[in-house]
């Protein structure tokens, strides 16, 4: 009688053509982190409360003053408050890929990690609040015209549009938790925002990523396992893994188009405490060592 029991064009809602990648037994993989429903309310719950002590504690310490004005307006007013943009396109690919997904435990995982997305981008915004009062004339209207133009994010734009039209569930996975999340969000948010902000006396900026990178050490738990279970499936392996290979390189590249993209903002804050070359040799590696830990290799940059 119709979706939910089929999609608008006749197909069932669980089809094995929905990935290339194949498993014996979906249900075999397990999360590592055993997140559940109640559970991850109950996280996020605490966590937001500890975000809004965290802004309440900084207004009443001044410490939002402490920071560079030119790294306000420039770092997080036109730079900053423009990842929101990311979190949400990751998002909408996300609920596509929950929605695919061939077992209730595979599903789950990409449940949570969607819903981190939408609140690291609802976190950023309520921030960008907090920072119109601290600063007078401080405003973030430009935001959306900088995500459709600005040459910066269009490598990025890029990445996460093409991310979003993809119809391999596990491709969405791969894409963002093994790729550009692992590249282009480590580069912008660790390397770029967490790092500059701390050396231009912005010592709030830190705390919200902090908070989004405890997520994100949860959802690298919960790939690395899916990655493993279809590469030790028994039969199927080793097309498993030829597979993989080929989107890792795939989307590798798109990642770091975003990046040398990303490269000019590395050069415009007022204390530079890294260089975009250093920046990127941290996050090349650290992918290096994520995907050696799976057994799979980052390519080779050409």
């Amino acid at each position: 009688q119709g979706w939910p029991i089929r999609f608008d064009d006749g197909r069932d809602p669980y089809t094995e053509d929905s990935t290339a990648i194949h498993s014996s037994d979906w249900y075999d993989y397990r999360d590592p982190n055993q997140t559940w429903q109640r559970g991850y309310i109950s996280g996020v719950n605490e966590s937001e409360k500890a975000l809004e002590r965290s802004f309440e504690g900084a207004r009443a310490a001044g410490l939002f003053g402490f920071a560079d004005k030119k790294w306000v307006s420039q770092g997080l007013a036109k730079h900053y408050m423009t990842y929101p943009f990311i979190e949400y396109g990751l998002f909408l690919a996300l609920c596509y890929a929950e929605r695919e997904a061939l077992s209730d435990t595979a599903t789950f995982s990409i449940v949570f990690e969607a819903g981190d997305k939408l609140r690291h981008l609802q976190d950023v915004v309520y921030y960008s609040f907090e920072l119109a009062e601290a600063f007078p004339g401080f405003s973030d209207d430009g935001v959306h015209d900088a995500w459709l133009g600005e040459p910066i994010w269009q490598g990025a734009r890029r990445a996460v549009e093409n991310i979003i039209a993809s119809n391999d569930w596990m491709e969405v996975i791969v894409a963002t938790n093994l790729c550009f999340d692992r590249l282009f969000g480590e580069l912008a948010k660790v390397e770029y925002f967490s790092r500059f902000a701390a050396a231009n006396g912005d010592v709030v900026t830190p705390i919200i990523i902090a908070s989004s990178e405890a997520d994100t050490a949860r959802t690298q738990r919960w790939s690395a396992a899916l990655i493993e279970h279809v590469l030790a499936d028994p039969v199927h392996g080793t097309a498993n893994r030829e597979i993989l290979t080929s989107w890792i390189q795939k989307w590798n590249a798109y990642s770091l188009e975003a990046c040398e993209a990303f490269a000019p903002v590395f050069a415009q804050a007022p204390a530079k405490p890294a260089t975009f070359q250093s920046a990127m040799a941290d996050v090349r590696a650290k992918q290096a060592a994520y995907l050696s830990n799976l057994s799979l290799t980052s390519p080779a940059r050409a």
